[in-house]
């Protein structure tokens, strides 16, 4: 069995067994809504993206040839990176690493790390 074959596989067992024990098929940790397979985090997160795909689509700005971040000419994969929820063709297409990236800086996670960084480093030049 090859290592894609094993991952779908246990992917579908996972789904069986979160559907018998009434958590959300998608994180398996929370409990899943009535009538629903997925936890209302997972049904929120669903929702603003096939809304951002689907229903807005037509009001996004076509996709670019490349990222205009990195101008990375060998990922031909963009994902529509959009900051307002409430607005979802506010945004660009970015490619994987980039798209990463600004969601982490979007989280704040960048100046977290940054802190952190320096305190380590304080630490260790007091030694």
């Amino acid at each position: 069995m090859s290592s894609k074959e094993y991952a779908r596989e246990y992917k579908r067992k996972q789904r069986i067994k979160a559907r018998k024990e009434g958590i959300c098929i998608h994180c398996c940790k929370y409990p899943a809504t009535v009538n629903y397979t997925s936890c209302e985090k997972c049904r929120e997160a669903i929702r603003i993206r096939m809304s951002a795909y689907h229903s807005h689509a037509p009001d996004r700005p076509d996709k670019p040839p490349v990222c205009p971040l990195c101008e990375n000419t060998k990922n031909k994969i963009l994902y529509w990176h959009h900051w307002d929820d409430n607005q979802p063709t506010k945004g660009m297409w970015l490619c994987p690493h980039c798209n990463a990236i600004v969601e982490l800086e979007d989280r704040k996670l960048v100046q977290k790390y940054i802190g952190l960084k320096s305190a380590v480093i304080v630490d260790f030049l007091s030694r």
